[in-house]
C-alpha cells in the first residue's frame, strides 16, 4: 500500500511539474512608440514548454463601442534572435497592428491565452498614433552662402543675414528656424545640433529650387551625427557622397526635399538612431537600371543606398527614391524595431528595392511600389520578426522576389519571421524566386499573394521550415516542366505541391490571360526600364473572393471572401512616392 501511494506521489509530483513548466506567466508587455499608422507589441513570457500559449490582439477607437480584432501576436523563434535572446525558458510574442488612421486614440486589448493556465493574462493599452504637427518656431534666423565679404556678416535679419551655415548652426538653439536664402552653400563642417522635444532645430530652404547644398565627393551635404531633434526641410542637396549623414542621430525629420545626384540619400549606421522620419522626399541617385548601363561616376567602389538607416522607431514614408543599389534599408547594427516603410515609390535600382535586413521585431513595409529593381524585398536576415511586406506592388524583377538569405551563413545563424501579405508581382520569370544556398527560412507566413511570372512558378532553392502558405494565386505562361522547386523536391503540378507539403491547400495555378488587370497584360523586358503601373483587377478577374480573412489587414472587402494582390477590386490605389500635398 505504502509503495502504491509513493508512486502515486511521483505521478502527480510529475503531472504538477509539467503542467508548471507548460503554464504561461506574463512577465513584461512593451508597447513601441505609435507610427502614423501602426501600434507595436512585445509581450514577454515565461513557462509554455509545450508551445500552445497564443496572444489574440483587439482594438478599437476610443470613441467608439465595437472591437476589432487583428493578427495574433507572432511567437518569436529564441534560436533567431541575435541581439537579445531571453534567458532559457523565456519567450517573446511580437506583432503589430497596422492601416490605422493618424492622430487618433486607439484601445487595444491583448489576451495571453494558454489552455494549461487556469487564469488568462489580458491587458489593454490606450495609444494614440501620431500625426505631422509643425514645430513651434520661437526665432528665426536668415542665412546666405558664405562670403569673404567681412561686411557680410550679419545678424540674422532678412536684409542682414548670418554668414554661412556653419555659423548660423553654431548659433542655433532650441526652437529656432535657420531660413537659408537662395545660392549655393558649400557643406563646411560637421554639425552637432541639440534641439529639444518641443523645441526642434529647422533647417529650411526659402525656395527648394533654388537653395542648394553641395557636399562634395567624399563629403555629405549635412553631417549630423549624434545631433538630436532637428528638421531639415524644403531644400535641395546634390554633389555629396552623402546627401545627409547622420550616424547616432535622433529624432530627425527630413522632409519635402531634393537630393539629386547624390551617392546615398540618408545614412545612419548606428543603433543608437531613434524617430528618423524621412517623408516626402525625391531621391535621386547616379545609377541606371540595369546595372550594365552604368557609366563612370565618383562612387564605383560604395555600396550606393537611397535610405540606409539603422535604429529603432522609424518611419520612411511617401519618398521617390531611384537610381541607387538598394532603395530603401533598414539594414546594420541591432537591435532594428518598430520601423514603417510605406507609400514609397522606388524604382530603378539594380540590386534590392528593400532591404529588411537584420530587423528584429515590427518592422512594417506597406503600400510601397517597387519598379526596375534586381530582386523585390530582402529578408537577409529577420531575427526572428515578425517583418512584414503587405500590400506592395513588385514589377520587373531582375532576380528573386523574396531575398531569403542569411547573414552571417550556417548554423546556427537562420532568417525568421517574415509575412508576405496581399503583394501582387509581375515579371519575367517564375513569380515566386529564391536563388539561395543559405537558409534555412524558418516560420514565413505568406498569404493572398498574386504572382504573375513565366517559367516555373515557384523556384526555391533554400530550405524552407515550418512555412504557412496559402490562398496564392499562380498566373504563369504554361512553359514549364515543374509547378515548384521546393526544399531540393520538383512538384510538377499545383496539386502534387499541396497534397504533399500541406501548403497551397486553395492556390491556384493557371495561364496567363486578359481577365486578370485592366488593361494590357505583357510580361515585362526584365533588361528595359519599365514606367511604373498600377495593376486593377478587373470585374470577375480570377483573382476576385480567392483570399484567406485576414483580421485588420483586409477588413471591409467586398465580396464573398478577400481579392488577391496589393488591391481589392474596384479599390483606389495608394499614393507612391513625392506628394503635392501630403497632409498626415
Amino acid at each position: 500500500m505504502r509503495h502504491i501511494l509513493t508512486v502515486l506521489g511521483i505521478i502527480a509530483l510529475s503531472v504538477s511539474s509539467a503542467f508548471a513548466e507548460n503554464a504561461t506567466n506574463s512577465i513584461k508587455l512593451i508597447s513601441e512608440i505609435p507610427s502614423f499608422h501602426s501600434l507595436g507589441f512585445r509581450w514577454l513570457v515565461s513557462g509554455d514548454a509545450n508551445a500552445n500559449a497564443k496572444v489574440t490582439v483587439a482594438y478599437k477607437l476610443k470613441k467608439e463601442q465595437d472591437w476589432r480584432s487583428a493578427l495574433d501576436l507572432h511567437r518569436v523563434e529564441p534560436e533567431a534572435m541575435e541581439a537579445a535572446r531571453p534567458p532559457k525558458g523565456q519567450f517573446l510574442f511580437a506583432g503589430s497592428i497596422m492601416f490605422l488612421e493618424p492622430g487618433q486614440t486607439y484601445e487595444v486589448r491583448l489576451s495571453l491565452i494558454d489552455p494549461d493556465t487556469l487564469v488568462h493574462t489580458i491587458l489593454t493599452k490606450t495609444l494614440t498614433t501620431m500625426t505631422l504637427v509643425d514645430p513651434m518656431i520661437k526665432r528665426v534666423l536668415y542665412v546666405q552662402p558664405q562670403s569673404s565679404d567681412q561686411s557680410a556678416h550679419g545678424a540674422g535679419t532678412k536684409d542682414k543675414p548670418i554668414n554661412g551655415l556653419a555659423i548660423a548652426c553654431k548659433r542655433a538653439q532650441p526652437g529656432d528656424q535657420l531660413i537659408l536664402l537662395p545660392g549655393t552653400y558649400v557643406s563646411e563642417a560637421y554639425l552637432n545640433l541639440k534641439g529639444k522635444v518641443d523645441a526642434p532645430i529647422v533647417i529650411s530652404g526659402s525656395d527648394k529650387s533654388k537653395v542648394i547644398i553641395e557636399g562634395g565627393k567624399n563629403n555629405s551635404g549635412f553631417d549630423i551625427g549624434g545631433s538630436k531633434h532637428v528638421q531639415i526641410r524644403n531644400l535641395t542637396i546634390t554633389k555629396s557622397l552623402w546627401a545627409i549623414r547622420a550616424i547616432g542621430a535622433s529624432h530627425l525629420l527630413v522632409k519635402d526635399c531634393l537630393f539629386d545626384g547624390v551617392g546615398t540619400g540618408v545614412f545612419g549606421d548606428s543603433n543608437k538612431a531613434r524617430g528618423v522620419h524621412i517623408i516626402n522626399n525625391h531621391i535621386k541617385g547616379v545609377l541606371q537600371f540595369p546595372h550594365s548601363k552604368n557609366a563612370d561616376h565618383p562612387w564605383k567602389k560604395r555600396e550606393l543606398r537611397g535610405i540606409d538607416i539603422a535604429g529603432s522607431d522609424h518611419i520612411f514614408a511617401y519618398n521617390t527614391v531611384h537610381g541607387f543599389r538598394d532603395g530603401i534599408d533598414v539594414r546594420g547594427k541591432q537591435p532594428i524595431v518598430n520601423v514603417d516603410i510605406h507609400n514609397n515609390e522606388i524604382y530603378d535600382c539594380y540590386d534590392d528595392g528593400m532591404e529588411l535586413d537584420f530587423s528584429d521585431h515590427n518592422v512594417r513595409a506597406f503600400y510601397n511600389r517597387i519598379t526596375n529593381t534586381g530582386m523585390g524585398i530582402s529578408f537577409q536576415p529577420i531575427h526572428g520578426g515578425p517583418a512584414y511586406a503587405i500590400k506592395n506592388v513588385l514589377y520587373n524583377l531582375r532576380g528573386e522576389t523574396w531575398k531569403i538569405h542569411l547573414s552571417p551563413v550556417g548554423d546556427p545563424h537562420r532568417t525568421s519571421g517574415g509575412y508576405m501579405l496581399h503583394n501582387t508581382i509581375v515579371r519575367s520569370n517564375p513569380s515566386f524566386r529564391v536563388w539561395s544556398n543559405e537558409g534555412p527560412g524558418h516560420y514565413f507566413t505568406m498569404y493572398n499573394n498574386l504572382y504573375i511570372g513565366t517559367g516555373g512558378p515557384i523556384e526555391v532553392t533554400c530550405p524552407m521550415r515550418y512555412t504557412k502558405m496559402d490562398h496564392n494565386a499562380y498566373f504563369h505562361d504554361g512553359k514549364f516542366g515543374n509547378f515548384a522547386f521546393w526544399n531540393k523536391k520538383k512538384y510538377k503540378t499545383i496539386k502534387d505541391f499541396a497534397e504533399e507539403t500541406k501548403l497551397e491547400q486553395h492556390g491556384i495555378s493557371a495561364l496567363v490571360s486578359g481577365t486578370i488587370f485592366k488593361g494590357k497584360m505583357d510580361f515585362p523586358d526584365r533588361d528595359v526600364s519599365q514606367e511604373p503601373r498600377i495593376f486593377e483587377l478587373k470585374s470577375g478577374s480570377p483573382a476576385v473572393d480567392r483570399g484567406l480573412v485576414l483580421p485588420s489587414i483586409n477588413d471591409g472587402f467586398k465580396g464573398k471572401a478577400p481579392d488577391l494582390g496589393a488591391l481589392e477590386q474596384g479599390e483606389k490605389a495608394p499614393p507612391y512616392g513625392v506628394q503635392k500635398d501630403l497632409d498626415i
